[in-house]
């Protein structure tokens, strides 16, 4: 079985599933994306599915479920640490975990 091809497949549904607001079926598609990928060794695969997996649990209003994963999620890429980030200070706010601080601009 060609695992990275069948993750391929199965995040491109998730995504689609996503679009369309269809959170828990976008969720399944990614759990079974990150499962599927933890038994390759390409670990930028699989940090690439938790990510994926913790915006799906973002979305689906799932603030703890969703911080198991972007613990895992560290990119490697750094254009997608922005969004790794973002979804760090948004779970965290969903969870009512912030503060807001003020800058004094001199």
């Amino acid at each position: 079985m060609n695992y990275t091809r069948v993750i391929s497949q199965i995040s491109i549904k998730g995504k689609k599933l996503h679009e369309g607001k269809q959170l828990r079926g976008s969720v399944v598609c990614y759990d079974q994306a990150y499962m599927l990928s933890t038994r390759l060794v390409d670990e930028d695969l699989r940090k690439t599915c938790a990510l994926n997996l913790a915006a799906a649990h973002l979305a689906n209003d799932d603030p703890n479920k969703a911080l198991e994963y972007l613990i895992e999620a560290e990119p490697v890429q750094e254009d997608a640490k922005g969004y790794l980030y973002y979804n760090f200070g948004l779970a965290y706010e969903r969870k009512g975990q912030c503060t807001t601080t003020t800058y004094d601009r001199k």
